[in-house]
């Protein structure tokens, strides 16, 4: 156990930590609303931004409570090296006792980052929850803190919440851009789709660095989030996966094709399949079928995380634009929380929306005006017969820059501009 000197040291390392995230905070959405009754768990790929959102949630609480910041905040990482090899959660409460002998302001808030570092953690987490006194929020690596486990460790304790890479509306925010023309937004959509969305990379202005952190970024997904976690025994196969998904992002897969491409079995190209998609590197959507058994049988379609990290894993960047058009879609439907598949039949159809397993909104998304008769046809008709099947009578094309509602045999089919889309709050409007 850490000795109070130690523990004083490592208060005031981390409140100056906190004190410095404080003077560089950028706002993000949604707002969190704190609980007492809940821990709140900030789950999601690393490096998109948990870290600043707990404090960002901090900071608001103190905000209303009209008490100093700093003072009614406390931030602990777990990542500080006075950790390593005395991990016992009675740190936490050397920590808290030596705060309250320095601060006589009781603690609102406290932050535990990277708290999957500390062994049985769950048990102290869940005590203070319990004792109702203070807002407590947890933030972790997907290596070790995924939604399942926070689910198994504090049944009926915790609030998850989702962290994604900036949204659209963010990454505006996040460079100062007041944007009101289609020219404007679409060179600042151009930067979004060769970049992406970590904060980081966001902020960086040195084209070298953004991709230095990028590929820092893939590395330490795959490594800490997959290899760390999982027992991996082709690590040749997994990176060959990994940078396949990259190349083929808003494309069909199969299991078969990945065993017979890279040699190895159908087994383990789920399994690391899964590893993947449970370090939220990539997803996987199902086919819209009311049978069961087709959905799983057929091919899924694939999804990365973020452009920027898809981008500078492969070479071919100008040319898949429409593929980062219909990825930056696909993650902004997560972000907003919607059940996603796509739909095949004689054609097909890019996102058909479920709730409950009800359909309520289909979405075909592409790159263009739909100005060539042959591109109008197939995307038009793709979402007809998607709204057909599903029994719909309104559907939604993401243009380039066309933006009109027409009705076609009976199927009111708006066209919304990218931009329009990206910085509306319904994914029907």
């Amino acid at each position: 156990m850490i000795s109070r000197d130690q523990a004083k040291q490592i208060l005031d390392d981390w409140q100056q930590t906190y004190i410095a995230y404080l003077d560089e905070l950028k706002p993000r959405s949604p707002q969190i609303k704190p609980s007492k009754h809940y821990a709140h768990g900030l789950v999601g790929v690393r490096r998109c931004g948990k870290s600043w959102a707990a404090i960002e949630l901090a900071a608001s609480i103190a905000t209303a409570q009209r008490s100093p910041q700093v003072r009614r905040s406390l931030y602990l990482n777990f990542e500080d090296p006075a950790f390593m090899g005395n991990d016992s959660y009675q740190n936490i409460d050397v920590l808290l006792s030596v705060d309250a002998e320095f601060e006589k302001t009781p603690i609102t808030t406290l932050i535990l980052d990277e708290i999957q570092n500390i062994q049985g953690w769950e048990r102290w987490v869940r005590k203070a929850v319990d004792s109702k006194q203070t807002n407590i929020m947890i933030t972790g690596s997907s290596a070790k803190l995924l939604s399942s486990e926070l689910a198994t460790s504090l049944t009926g304790r915790c609030l998850e919440h989702r962290i994604w890479p900036l949204s659209y509306k963010e990454f505006l925010n996040f460079t100062n851009r007041r944007l009101t023309t289609y020219e404007q937004h679409r060179g600042a959509l151009s930067e979004y789709l060769q970049w992406g969305g970590f904060p980081a990379v966001v902020l960086e202005n040195e084209t070298r660095i953004k991709k230095e952190l990028l590929k820092q970024y893939a590395l330490d997904i795959v490594s800490k989030d997959v290899v760390a976690r999982n027992a991996i025994r082709d690590r040749r196969a997994l990176d060959q996966m990994t940078r396949y998904y990259a190349t083929n992002i808003s494309s069909l897969h199969s299991y078969q094709a990945i065993r017979k491409a890279f040699d190895i079995t159908v087994d383990m190209a789920v399994d690391y399949t899964r590893y993947l998609n449970d370090a939220f590197y990539c997803f996987e959507v199902q086919r819209f079928h009311p049978n069961m058994k087709v959905q799983i049988r057929d091919p899924k379609k694939i999804y990365g995380i973020d452009t920027g990290l898809r981008n500078v894993l492969t070479q071919s960047v100008n040319q898949d634009r429409g593929k980062l058009v219909e990825n930056v879609v696909f993650i902004e439907l997560m972000r907003r929380g919607y059940d996603v598949n796509y739909y095949r039949g004689e054609r097909e159809c890019d996102f058909v929306l479920t709730e409950n397993g009800s359909p309520h909104t289909v979405i075909q998304v592409t790159d263009s005006n739909l100005e060539e008769a042959s591109l109008k046809e197939r995307e038009i008709r793709g979402l007809l017969e998607a709204a057909k099947a599903t029994k719909l009578k309104s559907g939604v094309i993401v243009t380039d820059r066309l933006h009109e509602t027409r009705s076609i045999e009976n199927v009111k089919i708006q066209f919304i501009p990218l931009h329009m889309w990206l910085t509306s709050d319904s994914a029907e409007t």
